[in-house]
């Protein structure tokens, strides 16, 4: 959850016990050896940061000792998770420096680092390691007169999003400024009245608004270009979004306007119907758009024997399409701030990334992009969102079971939603089974033995069936789900 904030911690204890943490949140018990094998450190060192959290944990949180069977961290129903991280990431110099570069604060490396507590060659250090870390966000601290974050103001907002994600809800880095997130949600009822809402990721858009007012009132000016004002979409929402702002006390010129406005549609999510209003207004001024994802999704249907506007991708694609219209340069800086995704897409479906690059290749839009190869990464992932809602419909797992009726029917339940929703449970009596037309990737599960030979695999179970024969089948199915596990 804190990964990327925990590659920005120098300080290795800090750094460390924001991964015990991590891992006591994701487990019920775990032993300190579980957690040395985990996060690479000896057991020693584990337990030796475990007593030091149990004396420095927040008010409401505890580590008890169960014994034999290890630890637990346990905390009162009324304290936020939030502030388990908060104390932790607030002793780190490293982010007490990127609080004031966010705030715009421009000073001497002396008054840094008296502000920071710390030497100047313990900042000299600081700031060299830093450096390496943004430097793939095109980001750099510079101490040259004084101590300030260079590169574009574009660049910066992005890096800042994506660290300051997790911290949103508990204002952590916006506490000294009265920004007013129930301003956000009056702008979200607004688009509702008005019929325009669409389905919107909430908490990215709400940290967006956090940063841009933050950015804007320490007079670091947005620089983008290419910004085009007369844009159908950016003219029906720059109403909404200039009234958002206007409560904060923020008038938003032209590409400030445009900058917030861009950061909306960014937290548009896909596969979601937007309102019936907003879908017609895209279809009557982006026609071009309409007609060119219409025909992709045409061919791709056919090179992959799938309908696929029976899924959501011919809608998704269409928001990509719309995004890289609005600002390809933004577009493209965006996606760079999430590095880790960029050839995941490429890696696990060539085959996708291909066809994809083969009828894109000739479209100007395309050849328009600097990193075409962003886009695809994008759409890759659209895509095969989409194959796997068709394909699933096609993986059943037919259940042949003979038992006491009530437990068979709490059991094939059971069964339905330990696989999910990519293969479907198939509740079927013996003789139904050796007459019914299987698909080859079909499996069967039974409790007793089917003696009539049938091509297709067959899981033997228990009475009550043991982990290992549920893994085996969900082991079958291991393709079918996310190949990143």
């Amino acid at each position: 959850m804190y990964q990327f904030a925990q590659s920005l911690i120098i300080e290795k204890d800090i750094a460390r016990k924001v991964s015990i943490l991590e891992f006591l949140t994701n487990s019920e018990t775990v032993t300190v050896k579980e957690i040395a094998d985990q996060i690479g450190f000896s057991a020693r060192t584990i337990s030796t940061d475990i007593q030091s959290l149990r004396d420095s944990l927040p008010q409401g949180w505890q580590i008890d000792s169960l014994g034999n069977s290890g630890i637990v961290l346990k905390r009162q129903a009324d304290v936020p998770i939030s502030s388990l991280w908060e104390e932790l990431v607030e002793q780190s110099i490293s982010f007490q420096l990127l609080k004031l570069l966010f705030r715009g604060h421009k000073l001497t490396s002396g008054a840094v680092a008296t502000k920071l507590g710390t030497s100047t060659e313990s900042l000299r250090r600081l700031i060299s390691f830093l450096n390496k870390e943004l430097r793939p966000y095109q980001l750099k601290i510079s101490t040259k007169g004084k101590v300030t974050l260079v590169g574009s103001e574009a660049d910066i907002r992005i890096f800042y999003h994506r660290l300051l994600l997790p911290f949103t809800h508990a204002n952590f880095f916006f506490d000294d400024y009265p920004i007013h997130e129930s301003f956000y949600h009056q702008f979200l009822k607004e688009l509702d009245r008005d019929q325009l809402a669409p389905s919107l990721e909430n908490i990215w858009g709400i940290c967006w608004y956090f940063i841009n007012t933050i950015r804007i009132k320490a007079n670091c000016r947005i620089d983008i270009e290419q910004v085009d004002m007369s844009d159908p979409l950016f003219k029906l929402f720059a109403p909404y979004l200039t009234q958002l702002y206007q409560r904060e006390g923020i008038y938003l010129d032209g590409e400030e306007g445009f900058f917030a406005f861009y950061c909306f549609i960014e937290s548009w999510n896909f596969s979601e119907v937007p309102p019936v209003k907003t879908e017609d207004f895209i279809r009557r001024h982006y026609q071009d758009l309409q007609q060119s994802c219409d025909a992709i999704v045409h061919q791709l249907s056919n090179d992959l024997a799938v309908d696929l506007n029976k899924t959501f991708f011919a809608k998704n694609l269409l928001l990509l399409f719309l995004k890289y219209t609005e600002s390809t340069s933004l577009s493209e800086k965006f996606v760079l701030a999430h590095l880790e995704v960029l050839n995941y897409g490429k890696q696990n479906y060539a085959n996708y990334w291909q066809l994809l690059a083969k009828h894109l290749a000739d479209s100007p839009f395309y050849q328009s992009l600097v990193y075409p190869d962003h886009f695809i990464s994008s759409a890759v992932l659209l895509l095969a969102e989409a194959i796997s809602q068709e394909v699933s419909a096609r993986r059943h797992v037919y259940f042949s079971y003979q038992g006491e009726p009530a437990w068979k029917a709490y059991l094939a339940n059971e069964l339905d939603a330990i696989f999910g929703g990519r293969l479907s449970l198939v509740s079927i009596e013996i003789e139904e089974l050796l007459g019914c037309d299987l698909d080859e990737e079909d499996v069967v599960v039974s409790n007793h033995p089917i003696e009539e030979n049938i091509p297709n695999k067959v899981f033997y179970i228990s009475t009550i069936p043991t982990k290992k024969e549920i893994n085996s089948i969900k082991e079958h199915f291991a393709y079918l789900y996310f190949s990143g596990l």
